[in-house]
């Protein structure tokens, strides 16, 4: 099953058999957590095929349509960073960061993610003339890495 299939699988469940995905993955029960979970899955779907099939990721040109502002708002929310709207791969990492520590997965293992992003960018800055870092890596990238810090930190 493709991802694409999968999330029009899950956009055709029960909603009681969404809210009980929601539930176990930990998601806020303040908000529509149902339909931000398919959001979630299609934004998934171009990284994932991006990265399946070696495009170019650093610019999300491989985006096939715009992220719901829904996503932004609950990754707010939940995490603390702000200012996400899908234009930077760093907003990736950060929805990464989110559902990885909401399937259990260590704070070890999220620092680490954390870490090794943040040592690829550091590199890129080092070696990259800064008027083509900053078309690929935006300046809000260091704030939100730290407030990823802080959630994995706190979660």
């Amino acid at each position: 099953m493709t991802l694409g299939n999968f999330g029009a699988f899950f956009r055709c469940l029960d909603l009681r058999v969404k809210a009980k995905v929601v539930g176990d993955l930990g998601m806020p029960a303040n908000i529509d957590s149902e339909l931000r979970l398919g959001e979630i899955i299609f934004a998934l779907k171009d990284f994932r095929n991006a990265i399946a099939h070696n495009a170019v990721v650093l610019d999300v040109r491989f985006q096939t349509g715009a992220v719901n502002t829904g996503v932004s708002q609950l990754l707010k929310q939940e995490t603390g960073v702000s200012g996400v709207d899908f234009a930077d791969i760093t907003d990736y990492v950060a929805l990464l960061v989110y559902l990885l520590r909401r399937m259990g997965f260590s704070k070890t293992e999220c620092r680490q993610l954390i870490a090794g992003y943040d040592s690829i960018i550091e590199r890129y800055r080092a070696e990259l003339p800064f008027n083509v870092y900053s078309k690929i890596i935006k300046t809000t990238a260091r704030g939100k890495l730290t407030a990823l810090r802080q959630f994995v930190g706190n979660s």
